[in-house]
């Protein structure tokens, strides 16, 4: 997957979570599944965890903190 596409896709992602507040991980996982790994999923997350955008739970409930 080239940049561009991870790029739109964290974007797509991290816009999932603000909308809807919080949601577990798998759910989320379940609707990228077919574009992307499992690596590249969590990736995309520990960047919008380390940006402060999202906090995950130890039970892998995703919360947006970032700006509204």
């Amino acid at each position: 997957m080239d940049k561009a596409k991870i790029l739109a896709l964290a974007s797509r992602i991290a816009y999932a979570i603000k909308t809807v507040g919080s949601i577990p991980s798998g759910h989320i996982y379940a609707q990228v599944m077919g574009e992307t790994d499992l690596e590249t999923y969590n990736t995309i997350l520990g960047v919008l965890k380390s940006a402060k955008m999202i906090s995950i739970a130890p039970s892998h409930m995703i919360k947006w903190i970032g700006p509204k």
